[in-house]
């Protein structure tokens, strides 16, 4: 098991990024959030099987049909299973 926090750049706000994410996180039944940043960035932090999030990582480069991606910056962190589903977090 893993927890990453992913960081995307490029058009991913106002394109239905961050709903693209959480459908694929919860068909890959991965757990954790996604929320935008104020810098146009999008932020994901998950945690589950390995494989699965390779696959994740994988799709969020790809985007949705009204995305582009431009960078992907992953950070390791320390697995706490401390989520039980994957939501979309509204901030600012």
């Amino acid at each position: 098991m893993k927890e990453l926090e992913i960081k995307i750049t490029g058009k991913v706000q106002g394109v239905g990024y961050r709903y693209f994410v959480y459908t694929v996180a919860n068909e890959l039944c991965l757990n954790g959030y996604v929320h935008n940043n104020l810098d146009g960035s999008v932020t994901v932090v998950v945690e589950g099987n390995e494989e699965k999030i390779n696959e994740l990582i994988k799709r969020l480069k790809k985007g949705n049909t009204r995305s582009f991606v431009s960078d992907i910056v992953t950070t390791e962190k320390e697995y706490t299973n401390r989520f039980s589903s994957f939501e979309i977090l509204y901030k600012y």
